[in-house]
């Protein structure tokens, strides 16, 4: 089998990967209409169908892969910034891996393993010479397409982390200039009920109360993205320290008053909420 590159690194890449398996591979290099172009022949007679299969595969799903994103971020989306690209690829490479299914629901699915291994197979169903390049372009077309799509769902997720980041970091800034009005406050998280309220005697605070401790201009200058039963009576609070009882550590709200709040916030099992009011009031656990 002879595969044309026009890359010196692809082929480095592809011999690599068949070194690992103890493959022999050899090159030479060419030119054509003023470029250069290298020949990359595999042994096919020394190795099984299957196994080279595999290993092209391999190849274009771990050395190929992170190229092809990367060069999608730059001629696409004109991303040219080696660090942003980083922090986007690495949002890809989380939608691949399964660790974003918030993300990948978002998607069709499709079965990318048998889209590499079809275009892989391709390869030997033809003799002569094979163009890398002309194989990624017509065989490789279906499972490009769905990496433009992966990067256009990481970088819209990149921009929303960003927007995030600044959202909570201008959050801070307010903190910071904020005169603390209680020294703590246990604050009750049970599923989708709202948000309950504790001094630091744990004596319930109500709605009412909450309002008229709340500085008005949190919801007049964000009124989208401050949570008026939550965030905002912390941020107008300021208190020293917020004791969160909860069974969902990961839940976004707990997330988003940790990233505020930062050192001030303790997180505690639901459970114990009764446990601490009695043990702060003395009275005897049941």
């Amino acid at each position: 089998m002879e595969i044309i590159f026009k890359q010196w690194q692809d082929v480095l890449k592809l011999q690599h990967c068949l070194a690992e398996h103890a493959k022999s591979s050899w090159y030479y290099e060419t030119e054509f209409q003023n470029q250069k172009q290298f020949i990359l022949t595999i042994d096919v007679d020394a190795i099984d169908e299957a196994h080279l299969k595999r290993i092209i595969k391999n190849f274009l799903l771990n050395q190929k892969r992170g190229d092809w994103i990367r060069t999608i971020l730059h001629e696409q989306f004109f991303y040219q910034d080696d660090t942003l690209q980083n922090q986007i690829m690495d949002i890809v490479y989380e939608i691949f891996s399964g660790d974003r299914t918030e993300l990948t629901s978002l998607l069709e699915e499709a079965d990318e393993d048998a889209m590499i291994e079809e275009a892989a197979a391709s390869l030997f169903e033809r003799s002569g010479a094979i163009s890398f390049d002309s194989f990624i372009k017509f065989r490789m077309k279906k499972y490009m397409m769905r990496l433009v799509q992966y990067v256009e769902l990481a970088i819209d997720e990149f921009k929303m982390e960003q927007e995030y980041q600044t959202f909570v970091q201008m959050l801070r800034d307010f903190l910071q200039k904020k005169e603390s009005k209680m020294d703590a406050i246990h604050l009750v998280l049970s599923g989708d009920d709202q948000p309950v309220f504790f001094n630091s005697r744990f004596e319930q605070l109500t709605r009412q109360q909450l309002l008229e401790m709340m500085d008005r201009r949190l919801l007049t200058n964000h009124p989208v993205y401050i949570d008026s039963f939550t965030i905002a009576p912390l941020l107008s609070m300021a208190p020293q320290c917020i004791y969160i009882y909860t069974d969902e550590r990961n839940n976004g709200l707990v997330r988003t008053v940790q990233n505020i709040f930062e050192e001030r916030v303790c997180i505690l099992k639901r459970g114990t909420f009764e446990e601490e009011k009695n043990a702060a009031n003395g009275s005897p656990a049941n």
